[in-house]
């Protein structure tokens, strides 16, 4: 991404978590593999799957690094 694309996040209140065909996914992002783990949570890489417009027939796809965090960690 160039410093003059604009990216527009998708804020969920839920996340939703679901397995599909053998591939887990949290929300529009399947999970692959571990990318590092460390005190505060792990890092896996990530697919996002969208449409570019709201018209699209087919998905787009971009690969991300996704940090998740241990639930315990967040609480203090």
């Amino acid at each position: 991404m160039d410093n003059n694309e604009i990216y527009e996040s998708i804020f969920r209140n839920k996340v939703e978590y679901k397995k599909e065909n053998g591939k887990k996914f949290v929300n529009e992002y399947e999970l692959l593999d571990d990318l590092g783990e460390g005190s505060f949570g792990k890092v896996k890489r990530v697919t996002r799957y969208y449409k570019e417009t709201e018209d699209s027939l087919e998905l787009s796809k971009s690969d991300y690094a996704m940090k998740i965090f241990h639930k315990t960690v967040l609480a203090h």
